[in-house]
């Protein structure tokens, strides 16, 4: 009877070493340690700020070319560096226009004098004006213009000159116009010497 009680419980020893060299199908998962409180906030904080810079991030990709606003030193650089670029018709009829071209630079002031004088011109009403542009250094890229012609010509240029201030005001082409005034110039005067370069001669004849 005692070896059969024996047997018995040998034989459930066995089965139990057997069962336990075979591995579970389901292995019970190891239990996750709980995290302190101050390093579960530090988390969190940290996941809100991550959450925070993709929103932002995504917000400026929405804007598209236009995340990127330009300052106004950056425009005002721009739109120092606009050159015109004449096209050829205009340069071929600059040059059967201009024969002769004045250009002073004096002490913040800069005057180039255009003569209408060229043979090829002269059919033209407006052959024999010429056209003064003043440019002081106190207000770069902005001009005066000054107009001489005879009356006949004038009569025919000045209920015109306001729709020519603002074409070229209205143009972009990267200068202005402050004002635009005309003057009778009569037969002696077409030649004259501009009133910057007879301010030179002056004190060519009296040195100081």
């Amino acid at each position: 009877m005692l070896s059969k009680i024996l047997e018995i419980q040998n034989h459930k020893i066995n089965a139990g070493k057997k069962q336990s060299r075979c591995p579970s199908p389901f292995p019970k998962e190891e239990k996750r340690r709980t995290l302190s409180k101050k390093l579960q906030e530090g988390s969190l904080s940290a996941l809100k700020e991550m959450l925070s810079k993709q929103k932002q991030e995504a917000q400026m990709g929405a804007a598209g070319p236009f995340q990127e606003i330009p300052t106004m030193q950056q425009v005002v650089e721009a739109a120092g560096s606009l050159k015109i670029d004449p096209s050829a018709q205009v340069m071929q009829l600059y040059h059967k226009m201009v024969d002769t071209l004045l250009h002073i630079h004096r002490e913040g002031i800069q005057e180039t004098t255009f003569f209408l004088d060229n043979d090829a011109f002269s059919s033209s009403i407006f052959h024999g004006a010429k056209i003064t542009i003043t440019e002081y250094s106190t207000a770069p890229k902005i001009f005066n213009i000054h107009f001489f012609a005879d009356g006949k010509t004038l009569a025919i240029f000045e209920p015109h000159a306001h729709e020519l201030v603002n074409s070229l005001q209205n143009g972009k082409f990267g200068f202005g116009v402050h004002r635009l005034d005309t003057s009778l110039l009569t037969e002696d005067e077409k030649h004259a010497i501009p009133p910057v370069e007879r301010d030179l001669e002056k004190e060519k004849d009296n040195p100081q």
